[in-house]
């Protein structure tokens, strides 16, 4: 069995002092990504690339300025 080991951020906006709107979420290391390369190989598009150290090592500060796609739904 193979394990895929990814990241769901979701990305909020906060409106005012107990209010935030979804602005949409980012997936990295996801299935869809993979879906033509080795299980075993990570993806390595630019966004899961640049956050893969986020998966890897959960200490990395999360308010780190890197590049983010976000999807909307």
């Amino acid at each position: 069995l193979f394990s895929f080991r990814s990241l769901k951020l979701k990305i909020k906006q906060q409106t005012g002092p107990f209010g935030y709107r979804t602005l949409g979420q980012v997936v990295l290391n996801s299935y869809a990504h993979r879906r033509d390369r080795n299980p075993l190989q990570a993806c390595s598009c630019v966004c899961c690339t640049t956050w893969m150290k986020l998966i890897d090592n959960n200490t990395v500060p999360i308010e780190a300025e890197l590049p983010l796609t976000i999807v909307n739904r």
